[in-house]
């Protein structure tokens, strides 16, 4: 593999309705295969983040794109 894939962010989701995430960050990166760190900043608490999360490319498994956020030691 060797793709530009999207990387997102989201927030927490609202009261306002099931399902609704706010983005917090959404780029587009060079993936090529293997193991990879992205590091990404964002300006409050994520809680989910993935690659390929809007399901862009063909994908067998789209929902195995998103994981949830967990803190580093």
């Amino acid at each position: 593999m060797d793709l530009p894939v999207e990387i997102g962010v989201f927030a927490e989701e609202s009261d306002v309705g099931a399902g609704d995430q706010r983005t917090l960050c959404r780029k587009t990166r060079r993936l090529t295969s293997g193991t990879q760190d992205i590091p990404v900043t964002v300006d409050e608490k994520p809680a989910r983040a993935g690659v390929g999360p809007f399901t862009l490319l063909i994908d067998r498994e789209p929902e195995d794109n998103l994981t949830a956020v967990t803190q580093a030691e």
